[in-house]
């Protein structure tokens, strides 16, 4: 088997086999750079050059941080990335896992600053978001990482490492409270209930604790719609989350103008590794909020440019990549209302060309409250 591997005609039918997560982790193991940024058709092309070529992969060097794990050989490279025969269902918490990268070769060379940022935990370790910035910080082995979880909000000291990343150096603030004495918890919230309670809204009819649609014919910007809900949310000390990709300028200046602490919208013609990795922050940092027992709001500013925006980071045939799907439905999940009296509301904003769309119209906004 290893010698028809080897053969250069072989290798290239095995590559074109691969799933894109498994190109992309073999791309890593092979020194080729940004390969979460990378289409399928570019990750193949790169790969059988590799191949071709006989050129021998990257030594990477690990100072400090997480060791690297290195494959010695071709033939265990090729090994570790093969189609198993059963690849199984695509699920959020692989997505998760799929999106973060790996943690770099840690040299601290540059100065320390203090960033405010957003949780990661997946099977390659920690990393913190940065909320104001695309700065990333990869969280080694510091007093307080046990307690971190997905969603948490995080203020640390940080050493930049160069190209917008940074290694943690001590906690300090989790969730607000001092890193020393917090520690993590959930709140009991009963069961399920309907409520009929409604949140002002413009036009449309807002309720409480459900999954909301709303058909709008204008951006957010060009009315007091989304001024209203954000109003709402601090009358009511809701936690308000915003999400959305490739938005358009005036939207940014004029979600930034508002003052939404928790924004995860991007600009348009974001790099889609910046799309994704927004897009789950925001979901995290809302389903955190709510397992600790607050009241959340979670508005989706454009859901057809938010899966469109999403497919751009996957592999998909003409229709929405099934990792799209499974993040939409992800968010559909997270609305309700219990007994506990906390709610989770859900406000997805559409455009009349969305009914275009045969999973947001047929499948999303079947199951969601409409107006």
């Amino acid at each position: 088997m290893i010698s028809e591997i080897k053969e250069s005609q072989n290798k290239e039918l095995l590559v074109q086999q691969l799933g894109v997560y498994e190109l992309r982790g073999l791309a890593r193991e092979l020194g080729i750079p940004s390969p979460t940024t990378k289409k399928r058709d570019e990750l193949v092309s790169l790969i059988s050059d590799y191949f071709k070529n006989g050129a021998p992969a990257e030594t990477k060097i690990q100072k400090r941080g997480r060791p690297y794990k290195k494959l010695t050989s071709l033939e265990e490279i090729i090994n570790s990335v093969k189609v198993p025969e059963n690849k199984g269902e695509i699920v959020y918490e692989g997505i998760i896992s799929f999106a973060q990268e790996d943690f770099p070769a840690a040299v601290l060379r540059g100065d320390t600053k203090r960033i405010e940022g957003v949780v990661r935990r997946s099977d390659k370790g920690v990393v913190l978001y940065d909320l104001h910035s695309n700065a990333k910080v990869f969280v080694a082995d510091i007093f307080g990482c046990e307690k971190l979880e997905n969603g948490d909000v995080v203020e640390l000291t940080a050493q930049d490492l160069g190209a917008d990343n940074y290694q943690a150096l001590s906690l300090s603030l989790i969730n607000g409270i001092s890193a020393a004495m917090y520690q993590p918890f959930e709140v009991e919230h009963g069961d399920e209930v309907i409520l009929n309670e409604t949140i002002p809204c413009g036009s449309h009819q807002i309720v409480k604790g459900r999954r909301n649609a709303c058909l709008i014919s204008d951006d957010l910007y060009e009315n007091t719609t989304f001024l209203e809900i954000n109003d709402y949310a601090k009358l009511s000390n809701s936690t308000l989350v915003l999400l959305g990709v490739n938005t358009s300028y005036e939207n940014q200046i004029y979600f930034k103008n508002v003052g939404v602490k928790y924004n995860f919208t991007t600009p348009y013609d974001t790099n889609p590794t910046n799309n994704l990795n927004a897009t789950i922050n925001g979901l995290n940092v809302a389903q955190r909020a709510f397992e600790k027992g607050e009241n959340v709001v979670l508005v989706v500013s454009d859901l057809g440019g938010l899966l469109l925006g999403l497919d751009e980071a996957f592999e998909n045939d003409g229709d929405h990549a099934k990792e799209s799907e499974v993040i939409a439905k992800k968010l559909l999940s997270l609305a309700g209302a219990y007994s506990s009296g906390q709610n989770f509301t859900l406000v997805m904003f559409y455009n009349e060309i969305d009914k275009e769309d045969k999973f947001l119209y047929n499948d999303l906004l079947r199951i969601c409250k409409k107006s």
